[in-house]
């Protein structure tokens, strides 16, 4: 059976995303399952956290002001190969779901999951990048 995060030495995830409502149910389940959260509104400040801090986890969308996730997701990489990378898109104009997270998959992100989600689906999804089982523990009970 896998790890739970543990009270005494939380996992840190990074949540790099502009919409305000996002930010805050993605922050709202993470923290419901254990995990510490931090905050970033767009890619720039995120890559300032996430370089003086001790991430295992970004949750990072792909569209904002700015550098956006794709180059962000691939600086990460670079700079801390360690760091698990969990990319959420709904695609943007001309730019489906789907074709948005394939490539930032092919820049390095180790899972991906288009919006809208399924709350738990994300949580669900952070969990296993963090190798952690969970029976029925979910994040809306």
């Amino acid at each position: 059976m896998g790890a739970t995060p543990s009270r005494i030495d939380p996992i840190h995830i990074l949540v790099v995303e502009d919409d305000p409502d996002t930010k805050e149910i993605i922050s709202r389940v993470l923290l419901r399952r254990g995990y510490q959260v931090t905050i970033a509104p767009e890619m720039e400040s995120g890559l300032s956290i996430v370089t003086h801090g001790h991430f295992k986890c970004v949750v990072s969308d792909i569209f904002m002001k700015g550098m956006g996730g794709i180059e962000g997701i691939h600086k990460i990489r670079t700079l801390f190969p360690d760091i698990k990378i969990l990319a959420i898109s709904a695609g943007y104009s001309q730019m489906s779901s789907d074709a948005t997270l394939r490539a930032a998959e092919k820049i390095g992100a180790d899972m991906v999951l288009p919006k809208p989600f399924q709350i738990n689906d994300l949580a669900d999804a952070v969990d296993a990048l963090m190798g952690i089982e969970r029976e029925g523990d979910k994040a809306d009970d």
